[in-house]
């Protein structure tokens, strides 16, 4: 019989939750997006309507730089910052991990993009319309809803296990 080194750790992690994404949650939550857009060009005008598509990308561009940023200097900053990849897929957008990460890591990072996001907004206020204003933060809270509403759903089960972020679910496991 093999014996195990003593230096080996050994990972016995549960299933505590999975949430499975559903498609006509992510139908309805693309959908939605254009309807507003076509609202805003039907209401004003095409070049009042332009500043969604580019809110959407200059937030996304700040959450994946905000979490960069944090991971960098994240304590555990030898294994926090890699494996991480861009995701656009309901209800995930942003800078998520590939490997299952606690859920209190990703918890910070979406709380403080929703805080540095809504401050750039806020800062942005003396040089942009009120409409602008506006889409943009919409867009900013289109972004991070769906994903605080999966966070809250599990951290009610505890906030030290890992969450582990798949194409089709989202499942969190304990020790």
């Amino acid at each position: 019989m093999k014996r195990q080194d003593p230096e080996v750790t050994i990972y016995n992690y549960r299933l505590i939750r999975r949430i499975r994404h559903q498609w006509f949650w992510s139908a309805l939550y693309t959908v939605l997006p254009v309807l507003g857009f076509l609202v805003v060009v039907l209401r004003y005008d095409l070049w009042t309507a332009l500043w969604t598509p580019l809110g959407f990308l200059g937030l996304i561009w700040l959450h994946t730089a905000i979490a960069g940023i944090q991971l960098r200097y994240h304590p555990d900053r030898e294994r926090s910052h890699r494996n991480w990849k861009l995701l656009i897929r309901f209800p995930w957008l942003g800078l998520l991990p590939e490997q299952p990460a606690p859920l209190r890591l990703i918890l910070r990072l979406q709380t403080v993009q929703w805080w540095i996001g809504l401050a750039c907004i806020g800062i942005c206020f003396p040089w942009l319309p009120t409409v602008a204003l506006f889409q943009l933060t919409i867009v900013h809270v289109w972004i991070l809803t769906p994903t605080f509403w999966m966070l809250a759903r599990f951290s009610r089960s505890g906030k030290y296990g890992l969450l582990k972020i798949n194409p089709r679910e989202t499942s969190y496991y304990a020790e």
